[in-house]
Protein backbone atom coordinates (compact mmCIF):
# COMPACT_ATOMS: atom_id res chain seq x y z
CA UNK A 1 0.00 0.00 0.00
CA UNK A 2 2.75 2.31 0.81
CA UNK A 3 4.41 1.82 -2.78
CA UNK A 4 1.26 3.34 -4.32
CA UNK A 5 1.06 6.38 -1.85
CA UNK A 6 4.14 8.63 -3.48
CA UNK A 7 2.05 7.65 -6.99
CA UNK A 8 -1.00 8.59 -5.76
CA UNK A 9 0.20 11.46 -4.47
CA UNK A 10 2.13 12.28 -8.21
CA UNK A 11 -1.12 11.78 -10.06
CA UNK A 12 -3.28 13.93 -7.85
CA UNK A 13 -1.16 16.74 -8.29
CA UNK A 14 -0.60 16.10 -11.83
CA UNK A 15 -4.79 15.98 -12.37
CA UNK A 16 -5.05 19.09 -10.37
CA UNK A 17 -2.29 21.13 -12.72
CA UNK A 18 -3.80 20.39 -15.59
CA UNK A 19 -7.44 20.63 -13.90
CA UNK A 20 -6.19 24.59 -13.07
CA UNK A 21 -4.71 24.71 -16.81
CA UNK A 22 -8.18 24.12 -18.63
CA UNK A 23 -9.61 26.39 -16.45
CA UNK A 24 -7.45 28.95 -16.84
CA UNK A 25 -7.83 28.43 -20.51
CA UNK A 26 -11.48 28.10 -20.11
CA UNK A 27 -11.81 32.03 -17.77
CA UNK A 28 -9.36 33.38 -20.80
CA UNK A 29 -11.96 32.40 -23.71
CA UNK A 30 -14.81 33.79 -21.39
CA UNK A 31 -13.20 36.71 -20.98
CA UNK A 32 -12.63 37.43 -24.80
CA UNK A 33 -15.95 35.90 -25.19
CA UNK A 34 -17.18 38.71 -23.14
CA UNK A 35 -15.70 41.80 -24.23
CA UNK A 36 -16.84 40.76 -27.53
CA UNK A 37 -20.34 40.99 -26.59
CA UNK A 38 -19.82 44.19 -24.34
CA UNK A 39 -18.36 45.95 -28.08
CA UNK A 40 -20.82 44.52 -30.16
CA UNK A 41 -23.95 45.74 -27.46
CA UNK A 42 -21.97 49.33 -26.98
CA UNK A 43 -22.02 49.32 -30.84
CA UNK A 44 -25.58 48.40 -32.00
CA UNK A 45 -26.57 51.28 -29.08
CA UNK A 46 -24.35 53.40 -30.70
CA UNK A 47 -25.77 52.67 -34.12
CA UNK A 48 -28.82 53.22 -32.85
CA UNK A 49 -28.56 56.69 -30.68
CA UNK A 50 -26.93 58.06 -34.34
CA UNK A 51 -30.21 57.00 -36.43
CA UNK A 52 -32.17 58.34 -33.92
CA UNK A 53 -30.40 61.88 -33.68
CA UNK A 54 -30.54 61.79 -37.98
CA UNK A 55 -33.99 60.77 -37.88
CA UNK A 56 -35.03 63.26 -35.27
CA UNK A 57 -33.10 66.07 -37.05
CA UNK A 58 -34.56 65.26 -40.54
CA UNK A 59 -38.39 64.85 -39.39
CA UNK A 60 -38.85 67.46 -36.25
CA UNK A 61 -41.90 70.06 -37.19
CA UNK A 62 -39.54 73.01 -39.46
CA UNK A 63 -37.59 69.62 -41.46
CA UNK A 64 -37.95 69.34 -45.26
CA UNK A 65 -39.61 65.79 -44.25
CA UNK A 66 -42.08 66.43 -41.56
CA UNK A 67 -45.23 64.74 -42.31
CA UNK A 68 -47.86 66.09 -39.79
CA UNK A 69 -50.14 63.24 -40.35
CA UNK A 70 -47.35 60.93 -39.12
CA UNK A 71 -45.64 62.88 -36.61
CA UNK A 72 -45.60 61.37 -32.72
CA UNK A 73 -47.92 63.64 -30.88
Amino acid sequence: MFKFEGLMKTVAEAAMSITRTVVDAQNSERKVFMEHMKQSYSENVQIRIKWQKIIQQLSHERAVWFFPDSYPR
